[in-house]
């Protein structure tokens, strides 16, 4: 069974592209160049669909890059800030480990 997310965006569905040309006007004319309106009115409505959904790709495609280098962002200033921390923590532990040792000895042989 596939997983299910919750998505910010819908599902892309391609609609049916129908002549908006009325038949009164194409009535008079021949029956090839009544299919050639028709398949014009038709491209017409395809481009117009297609050009605002390559906007809205392009849209989101912009919003899922700027989500992205937020992340990024916060990443590389954890990633830094934890370094700066393990650093300090590799120089200071062992030097409280080493005493520590050096006292539970130095109180055992005693």
């Amino acid at each position: 069974m596939e997983k299910q997310y919750n998505s910010h965006y819908k599902k892309l569905e391609i609609p049916t592209f129908i002549s908006s040309v009325p038949d009164y006007m194409i009535s008079k004319l021949t029956e090839s160049e009544a299919f050639m309106v028709k398949s014009i009115s038709m491209i017409e409505q395809q481009s117009k669909w297609l050009i605002e959904n390559i906007l809205e790709q392009n849209r989101i495609a912009i919003e899922i890059d700027e989500r992205i280098s937020k992340i990024e962002e916060f990443k590389n200033n954890l990633l830094s800030k934890w370094s700066v921390f393990a650093g300090i923590a590799i120089l200071i532990v062992p030097a409280i480990f080493s005493e520590t040792v050096k006292s539970i000895i130095s109180h055992i042989w005693k």
